[in-house]
């Protein structure tokens, strides 16, 4: 809706295979979108294309990536770019050739309540203690929206949550994980109906600023969502989100005192997107793509997703040798997820 709204932006065209693609933008847009099969279709009909918002599985997420920055045409992406840190890092350097942008879709950092915790913590001046926590439940009555499996929505899942933990705390400074085998190994089709165990991940990370334990659990049917705890001296803010696809149910954010009084209900708390919010960083991002100079900037967007997928490798190799792991990785560690 921020790109449709934005008056900076002029949508050429869906490509797809499937032609029947244009009828998901039917109910935000009165005209009808031209579908193409190929990005060379696409640049026949509009050659001066600045930006692709993909919307690929994860199967081929990485390709489509490639693809695009290849035919000189910037990327807007979900994370990760790729299944592994060294292949997420080929695709940057990719970027970084052809001076064009990979730039991730982070929906934490568009959130109001995100945007009202991180203020609490800069007017706290330092007062946060060292027993941050989260908790996402993911449900397994929907594995994502393109039929991810459990692996790959964990995975998303966590590199999300660990890029507020950065945006929050700062650099993450050493990891220590326990993770079901199903997020170690990469199957196909694994079977989660007979999965026993509801906690499928536990890790944590010591951030320059805090310690924060991150969550991931399985749940049935609907009941998946999230849940985020930042502690205080004088109390803890406590963020209640529903689950991902949950476009009807607000986010609750509260106020809880150690006292043990009723908790306090943050108020003007949106149940969507600031789009406004939204609508800036595509003007900026719009900015950059047109003046390069800005590339500072851009680096360090590139930065965010990496540093966040290099956390849940380091996690990942945590978990296998059962230690504590360092960042940054070095060496052989950059090509684990």
């Amino acid at each position: 809706e921020a790109l449709i709204n934005n008056s900076q932006i002029q949508i050429a065209g869906l490509i797809d295979m499937d032609r029947r693609a244009y009828r998901a933008w039917s109910d935000v847009r009165s005209d009808r979108l031209s579908v193409y099969r190929d990005i060379p279709a696409l640049q026949a009909d509009h050659p001066d294309t600045d930006l692709v918002l993909l919307a690929s599985g994860q199967d081929s997420q990485s390709r489509d990536i490639e693809n695009a920055l290849s035919y000189g045409i910037n990327v807007l992406s979900d994370v990760p770019y790729a299944a592994t840190l060294a292949a997420t890092d080929s695709l940057l350097e990719l970027a970084e050739k052809h001076s064009l942008l990979i730039i991730p879709i982070f929906p934490h950092r568009i959130d109001p309540a995100y945007h009202t915790i991180l203020t609490e913590i800069a007017s706290k001046n330092g007062t946060v203690l060292p027993n941050a926590r989260t908790e996402c439940r993911l449900s397994l009555s929907n594995n994502g929206q393109f039929g991810e499996s459990i692996r790959e929505l964990a995975v998303r899942t966590l590199i999300s949550s660990f890029d507020w933990g950065r945006w929050f705390f700062g650099e993450a400074l050493s990891v220590s994980a326990d993770l079901h085998p199903l997020l170690l190994v990469e199957q196909e089709g694994i079977a989660v109906r007979g999965l026993r165990e509801s906690q499928i991940a536990t890790i944590l990370v010591q951030y320059e600023r805090a310690s924060c334990t991150h969550q991931i659990s399985l749940a049935r049917g609907q009941t998946g969502g999230e849940r985020l705890q930042v502690t205080f001296e004088e109390g803890t803010l406590e963020l209640t989100s529903p689950p991902p696809l949950n476009t009807t149910d607000p986010a609750t954010l509260l106020w809880r005192t150690k006292s043990g009084v009723e908790p306090i209900e943050i108020p003007d708390q949106q149940s969507r997107p600031d789009l406004s919010i939204h609508q800036a960083r595509m003007n900026r991002m719009l900015a950059t793509i047109s003046s390069y100079w800005l590339y500072q900037e851009t680096a360090t967007v590139s930065g965010m997703v990496r540093s966040a997928q290099e956390i849940v490798a380091a996690a990942m190799i945590s978990s296998r040798s059962q230690s504590k792991v360092r960042l940054p990785l070095i060496g052989s560690n950059k090509l684990v997820i």
